[in-house]
């Protein structure tokens, strides 16, 4: 008889990194997995009605549905932790088996923690019989706090279907570089942009901005100033419009100041595109340098207008990146393989 878990989770029919996680895994699991949506209207008027209603729905699921684990998805900020804390009390005094999956994660409140909050953090998430976390870093972080329960390095995802029918030794090769996420200055958005405006002026090459933000309007006016050809705005991406991108495209670059594991990377790398990137957050946990593109600690345009020239003026090395990053990412991060990695975690804990 297989194992019965709730799993606490956004609803997955809304937008948001975590909802989009378990909407990957909907289906993939073998155990019987139900979901717990939690979070309502953000509105304040109604916020403390919403979460009593989310703990009174909690409590009435484990009392009916009787589920050996209970795995909850804090991130580490403030609200997050106030709200999950409630959670893990819930869970343990039904005495359930708990793991804790660690998404967002704030350096100001690992600053906070490490500074003045240790035993605070330890006698509520110390009573997790598991954790996962994106990186080696948030691993230690956690360990340095007394952390004693076991705590895996994970994955975000990406959908099977989504490279589904690819051929990746068809995948036509071209000058075209893709930044695809929130359009912000800690993305490195302007690194990109004034690498790319380099390139431009040597080789015929390509730049798509793909995703909202809040400095979007600005670097519109940014390339429009400076007269810069060759970039195209593309705007928020889903479905075939995204899918069509990472197809079209060779290099995926993405210089952010820090990351937790960006989805979209691992989309771009199943799709066979090289990455160029900056060693941060879970990226550096798993990136193979030459082999799956290049990443650097700089932030100066003219490393990465280096590397993009290198990458171009080398097509069989772009061909063989290509191909090692579309292996490489269905065997690590594709929605049915971590699925099999978190059921044998769920395993682990009945042990």
């Amino acid at each position: 008889m297989g194992k019965k878990i709730i799993i606490n989770t956004p609803d997955i029919n809304k937008p948001g990194g975590v909802a989009n996680f378990y909407l990957g895994l909907n289906g993939k699991f073998k155990d019987e997995v139900i979901y717990n949506y939690i979070g309502g209207s953000s509105k304040k008027s109604f916020f403390v009605f919403n979460l009593i209603a989310d703990y009174f729905r909690f409590m009435v699921k484990i009392f009916k549905l009787k589920p050996s684990i209970i795995h909850i998805n804090p991130s580490l900020d403030r609200k997050s932790l106030l709200r999950d804390s409630v959670f893990i009390i819930i869970a343990k005094l039904f005495g359930k088996k708990l793991l804790i999956s660690w998404h967002g994660w704030q350096m100001k409140t690992e600053k906070s923690i490490s500074d003045k909050h240790k035993r605070l953090f330890r006698f509520f998430f110390g009573k997790a019989d598991g954790m996962t976390v994106l990186s080696e870093d948030f691993k230690n972080a956690l360990l340095s706090w007394g952390i004693k329960c076991e705590i895996y390095v994970e994955t975000t995802l990406f959908e099977d279907s989504l490279i589904e029918g690819l051929d990746i030794h068809n995948k036509q090769l071209s000058n075209d570089i893709l930044f695809l996420s929130r359009v912000e200055e800690k993305k490195g958005i302007y690194v990109v942009i004034d690498s790319f405006s380099d390139l431009n002026k040597e080789i015929d090459c390509r730049l798509t901005i793909a995703g909202s933000g809040s400095e979007l309007e600005k670097t519109k006016n940014y390339v429009n100033d400076k007269k810069i050809k060759n970039i195209k705005f593309a705007g928020y991406v889903t479905g075939e419009s995204k899918i069509s991108l990472f197809k079209n495209n060779s290099v995926f670059i993405l210089p952010s100041h820090t990351e937790g594991m960006p989805i979209s990377m691992l989309e771009a790398m199943a799709f066979g595109l090289a990455v160029v990137s900056r060693p941060v957050g879970g990226i550096k946990g798993f990136f193979e340098n030459g082999k799956m593109g290049y990443i650097t600690e700089s932030i100066n345009p003219k490393d990465y207008y280096s590397i993009l020239k290198g990458l171009f003026s080398d097509k069989e090395k772009l061909r063989e990146i290509s191909i090692f990053n579309h292996n490489y990412a269905k065997e690590k991060f594709s929605a049915s393989k971590v699925s099999e990695r978190l059921e044998k975690i769920y395993s682990s804990l009945l042990l």
